[in-house]
């Protein structure tokens, strides 16, 4: 009763694929016919496949490019115009997650996807597969992002739970701060959950604001790249609080890390020296000290537009892309890791009335991450952030209670109405 069958190019000799393809057909079935390489298309055009599979994975070294793809396909129509015969049916195998690979390859022409390991993931695959078939009608992604991680072990648990993004502080007043091998060991840890062995760089695509101002125009598009680059492979953030410069374009570039985030008073001319995509924080005192009132909300709005200004003027390799509200408490050493929060009207303010999309830090945990959410609404937000209230009670700073690190990113993920893994 089987439709096809699946034959796989790379452990079959030549001879072997074209006698099973004409069997098949004796059968009246069409066979499947994986490829992965140039070489490997060659043999499966000349047996006259009509139906070829491109395995995103090399089954060799198990590396994957969602690329391979798209390359393959135009491959295949490339040759098949030069043999004069018409070009078999494309199908994506492998590393399909989101429906925004299934558009991608929809507009490289492929006719369809094979989706296994995040079906199985899903905790709703019937949920899931509406998602993958109605990208159309995809809500905007909520970036959960879990800071001051200090051990490998920790950023994988975060990954593992549907984390967007891992925080690594290199700020040294911060009790967080790691030093370069630690921060190497959870880059790694972090590449290899993402299967990737380089950096990835979100970068603002061009558009055109219209009305719009500079700030819901740029940090608009910038909420766009940096979902898009953390969609399949959470991105790793290096912390850093008015530090030169050159401090931390070096310290990012040999750690590894995709973003940096100025956590202090940071100028433009800094973040564009760094010449690296940026997260950008602005300090809000604390719940009970002052309210989202208008004059609060217009000086905010002020410095965003500043930055947006500045960041549209730079290279596209470093600007800001992002602006994230955390706690500011007078007196206190350093800014953030505080456990208090701010009032969370001022970022539905922003993110709502002003359409500049935010991330939420300050005191959050997976105990309120959930009314946060609630609070701020997500239709102005792009993420969440949180550090202190994911570690272990009477642990040391940076020491992650790993059951409260799964229980905040699924609390965030479910609340903002996405899907857990």
């Amino acid at each position: 009763g089987a439709d096809t069958l699946l034959l796989i190019v790379a452990v079959l000799e030549v001879s072997e694929v074209q006698r099973l393809i004409e069997a098949c057909r004796e059968w009246g079935i069409e066979p499947l016919v994986e490829v992965h390489t140039e070489e490997e298309l060659d043999i499966a055009l000349a047996c006259d496949a009509k139906v070829v599979g491109v395995n995103n994975r090399n089954l060799h070294t198990f590396k994957l490019d969602l690329e391979t793809t798209a390359r393959i396909a135009r491959q295949s129509e490339e040759k098949c115009a030069k043999l004069g015969r018409e070009p078999p049916m494309i199908l994506a195998l492998s590393g399909i997650s989101g429906p925004e690979d299934v558009r991608m390859y929809s507009d490289a022409g492929v006719c369809g996807v094979l989706v296994g390991e995040t079906l199985m993931r899903a905790t709703d695959p019937a949920k899931e597969i509406q998602t993958l078939l109605a990208p159309a009608a995809t809500k905007a992604q909520c970036l959960v992002k879990v800071c001051g991680v200090t051990e490998a072990e920790a950023a994988v648990a975060a990954c593992q739970a549907g984390a967007s993004l891992i925080g690594v502080i290199f700020a040294p007043k911060s009790p967080r701060c790691v030093d370069i091998a630690g921060a190497k060991a959870v880059v790694s840890a972090v590449r290899a959950f993402g299967e990737r062995e380089q950096p990835k760089r979100p970068t603002v695509p061009a558009g055109d604001k219209g009305d719009a101002s500079a700030a819901t125009d740029w940090f608009g598009r910038g909420a766009t790249a940096l979902r898009a680059a953390s969609r399949r492979t959470p991105l790793v953030v290096g912390v850093f609080q008015n530090q030169p410069a050159e401090e931390v374009k070096t310290l990012a570039e040999e750690a590894g890390v995709d973003v940096v985030q100025f956590h202090g008073n940071e100028d433009e001319e800094t973040v564009a020296a760094v010449g690296m995509p940026a997260i950008r924080v602005l300090h809000i005192p604390s719940s009970d000290e002052e309210s989202a009132s208008a004059s609060a909300v217009d000086a905010l709005m002020a410095k965003i537009e500043t930055m947006a200004t500045a960041a549209s003027s730079h290279a596209s390799d470093g600007q800001s892309v992002a602006i994230l509200l955390d706690t500011k408490v007078p007196g206190a050493d350093s800014s953030g890791g505080t456990g208090a929060v701010f009032d969370w009207d001022l970022a539905k303010s922003i993110g709502e009335t002003h359409d500049v999309p935010v991330i939420v830090a300050g005191g959050l945990s997976d105990a309120n991450v959930g009314s946060a959410l609630d609070a701020v609404g997500t239709d102005g937000l792009l993420g969440v952030d949180a550090s202190s209230g994911l570690e272990l009670d009477g642990g040391k700073p940076g020491q992650k209670d790993l059951s409260r690190v799964r229980a905040y990113v699924e609390a965030a993920i479910t609340t903002a109405g996405g899907v857990a893994p």
